[in-house]
Formats: C-alpha cells, structure tokens, sequence
C-alpha cells in the first residue's frame, strides 16, 4: 500500500538524469580517447590473442549503494557474446543479474539487465562502457519504509556504467564494474530512485577457434 500523501526521499530527477548522462558520456570518451595510445604492434598482438573469443562469462561479488537507505552485499553474473571486432574495439550483447544475499534491514534489490557493451582493447588492460535495461524488484524486510507499509515493489532499470578488465591469460580476467543504476518503482513522490553497484569479480573467455582445432586435428589423425 502506497500513501500518496506525502513524500519520502524525493530526489532531484532532472539533476539526476544530468549526472546519469555526464557519467555515461564521460567514460565513453576515456576509451574513445585511449586510441591514440595504442601502437600498430599491439593491435595485432591483441587481435591475435582474442580473435578466438566470442562469449565470455563472468562473477563477483557486489556492494550495492541502494538509493533508500543502506547497502546490500550482492553477487552479480552474466555474459557477453561479441559481435564483432574493429581496430581494437569489441561491441558485445550482455546479460546479467544481481542478487542480495546480505540485505540489510530497510531494502534488498535484486535485477536482471541486458544491453549493448563497448569495449577497447589496450593489451591486457581492457576498460568498457555499456548501457543496460531491464526489470528489477526490491524487498522491504521490515515490511515498512517512510510511513507506508511495503513489502514487495518492482519496476524498469536503467543502467548506464563501464569498467576495466585485466587479462590474466588467454582465459582468464579480472573485472573492476560499476553501474549508475535509475528504478522506476513508486516508494518515493518522484516514482524513481537511484542506486549504485560497484563489482569485483573473475571473466572467462571461450576459445571455440582453438576447441574446433583440436577436434580437426583428432579427426584428421584418426582418417
């Protein structure tokens, strides 16, 4: 039950949309901008080194600044399944969800997002920025929060953010995500409020190239 009586938490909404658009256009120039600092040399080692790669898995662990009040610890899992490659940057499809499994005690949020991530390819150092949307759900353990009572809301994410992935080895990477995250659900007078997620986590690359090798290379052995 909503009281639509008065007003909790509101927030600026065009102040927020402002700082939204800012984050998302200023990390899509850092990686823009970071072309001018790769050499032809290691272009070609790094095209060499990912052509073979075209879905990547990854995992970690969450703090979720939740928007109301307190933060949850999450784990957050998904893929990306890349499209195509050109002069070192890597467009891709991405899915991926957010679970809390420390909640809190005013707000637990939990969503699943896909969207489009852009990626730049410095070597092993490779950052990205990505724009998601999807449908996410917050539970109130207290049954309460600013007066009303509240149990169970849910509505329309949208998540602008970026990060850096570290290449470990031809497999393997370490993953450094944040996500600038605006709800669509009607616990404040706005019907928005504002999140925060910032991930530390492992990717694993797929190598279906070197896999199809292996197999022709047995085929032809066994012929």
């Amino acid at each position: 039950m909503l009281d639509n009586s008065r007003s909790y938490c509101v927030p600026r909404c065009k102040g927020h949309t402002r700082i939204l658009l800012k984050l998302h256009r200023l990390a899509l120039c850092l990686v823009l901008t970071g072309t001018v600092l790769t050499t032809s040399s290691s272009a070609q080692a790094t095209a060499t080194a990912s052509a073979t790669s075209n879905l990547e898995l990854f995992g970690g662990v969450s703090k979720v600044y939740t928007g109301i009040q307190g933060q949850n610890t999450s784990f957050t899992a998904g893929g990306d399944f890349i499209l195509r490659r050109f002069a070192g940057f890597v467009p891709s499809a991405e899915v991926r969800g957010t679970y809390a499994f420390r909640k809190g005690n005013i707000a637990a949020e939990k969503n699943i997002l896909g969207g489009i991530k852009l990626t730049r390819e410095f070597g092993s150092v490779h950052p990205y920025v990505d724009f998601l949307a999807g449908r996410g759900s917050i539970n109130f353990p207290n049954k309460t929060y600013g007066g009303s009572l509240y149990e169970y809301v849910s509505g329309t994410v949208l998540s602008p953010g970026g990060g850096i992935d570290f290449s470990l080895d031809s497999h393997w990477s370490a993953k450094l995500d944040f996500q600038y995250q605006r709800w669509g659900v009607p616990v404040t007078g706005s019907g928005s409020i504002y999140s925060r997620s910032v991930t530390a986590g492992v990717e694993y690359r797929f190598n279906f190239d070197s896999l199809g090798r292996r197999h022709k290379k047995t085929r032809d052995y066994k012929d």
